[in-house]
């Protein structure tokens, strides 16, 4: 015979209405990491289109943040 299984499978969503997702790490300062990009890129650490990428990358989503 089977035994039967009363518990509740609890995952994301299921805590109610009032759950509140978990935050991220916070944002860096885009500026920061443009910065960081600029000196990696005159140390020869990075070519000009991993630069590009990058940076592309980082104003991306600073624009895409929502205004607090």
């Amino acid at each position: 015979m089977a035994e039967q299984n009363d518990a509740k499978v609890i995952g994301p969503g299921s805590a109610g209405s009032g759950a509140r997702p978990i935050p991220g790490p916070p944002q860096r300062d885009p500026v920061e990491l443009l910065s960081e990009l600029v000196t990696m890129k005159d140390r020869g650490l990075l070519s000009d289109a991993e630069f590009a990428e990058r940076k592309a990358r980082i104003l991306g989503k600073w624009l895409l943040l929502p205004n607090l």
